[in-house]
């Protein structure tokens, strides 16, 4: 249970009598401007437990008792109220402790989100709701004093990248740096035909090969800085956008990169050069060879990480037959192996 507490001294000023009248009185627990927390957009306050939000009524009887989240002042518009639950009551006094678990909100946009409770004494009466660490029978929302949440927009990845390969006209390695953010999100990469675009929607989940609008998702996954995507036209342009994505949420996007595939349809063989590097295919063998160091990064044809490896001179993998795309020092060839 994650919830924040008010000092021992402000828990004694709540061991008094307050009888039920109308407007009810009010008192929080749970204050914070903000709220301790970290978050994002699409983030839950609390995904992997409970998260309490509780306030004082200074009564044992009441009609209607709710606690709230929302971004507008007025603690109306926008708003999302839940029923508020009886918890305990402070020995030796007429007020009783009510809460609700908001663990399962999840936040839409950015900015402050308030949180507040709300009490009423009598069907058809006003609502009152508790200010600032003190007793209150306000009826006029406080959002001045109200406990809040700060949410931060997503950060889209940066130093992205879409280079087309040089020998193989259907394949395009794509590169970014991850989000720079307090906790790891997703990246989603989409490929338009040049000059299309289409947004993500909010709250929508895209798989890995689904369409947006005349676009196609080519990875959407943990942070990775390298994909392939294969399989394309030559001689043809792409746009690729690049999000970061939070349990459905996506960051804001900059201008595309724009690249075009070759013309060439070279399949990728083992006479396919890349500089300074002499590739070498057997039965179910690739090598690779070089005069020093190699950082080399060696990809299913639809694009998958399967090796990933830093070698002095020479590199060799045993593989099924098939058609891979390999990446030596930044340089991109397909090869076949038989």
């Amino acid at each position: 249970m994650k919830q924040i507490l008010l000092s021992s001294l402000f828990l004694v000023g709540l061991i008094v009598n307050v009888f039920a009248t109308n407007p009810i009185w009010t008192c929080p627990l749970t204050t914070g401007q903000p709220i301790y927390g970290n978050y994002y957009v699409g983030d839950y306050v609390n995904p992997s437990g409970t998260w309490y939000f509780q306030f004082v009524i200074g009564q044992t009887s009441w009609n209607e008792s709710d606690v709230g989240i929302g971004q507008n002042s007025d603690g109306v518009t926008g708003w999302t109220w839940s029923a508020a639950f009886y918890d305990y009551n402070i020995s030796g006094t007429s007020n009783d402790v009510v809460q609700t678990n908001i663990a399962g909100f999840q936040f839409t946009n950015s900015g402050i989100w308030y949180v507040s409770g709300r009490a009423q004494d009598a069907a058809g009466e006003s609502f009152s709701y508790p200010e600032d660490s003190v007793w209150s029978a306000t009826t006029t929302f406080p959002a001045g004093f109200c406990a809040y949440f700060t949410v931060n927009a997503l950060v889209a990845p940066s130093n992205q990248s879409a280079v087309a390969s040089q020998t193989g006209g259907d394949t395009i390695l794509l590169g970014w740096t991850p989000p720079t953010t307090a906790q790891t999100h997703k990246v989603m990469v989409v490929r338009f035909p040049s000059g299309d675009y289409t947004a993500p929607v909010n709250g929508t989940s895209y798989a890995v090969g689904s369409g947006l609008g005349s676009g196609t998702i080519v990875y959407n996954g943990i942070v990775n800085k390298d994909t392939i995507d294969a399989g394309l036209a030559s001689g043809t342009s792409f746009d690729y956008y690049y999000y970061a994505q939070n349990n459905n949420y996506y960051s804001a996007t900059g201008f595309p990169i724009t690249v075009t595939t070759p013309t060439s349809t070279t399949t990728g063989l083992s006479s396919l050069t890349i500089p300074g590097v002499k590739i070498i295919t057997a039965t179910n063998m690739l090598t690779v060879l070089n005069n020093g160091s190699m950082s080399i990064q060696l990809f299913s044809i639809n694009g998958s990480l399967m090796d990933n490896a830093n070698v002095t001179n020479q590199y060799t993998k045993q593989l099924p037959a098939g058609l891979y795309v390999l990446k030596v020092n930044g340089d991109t060839s397909k090869v076949m192996i038989p």
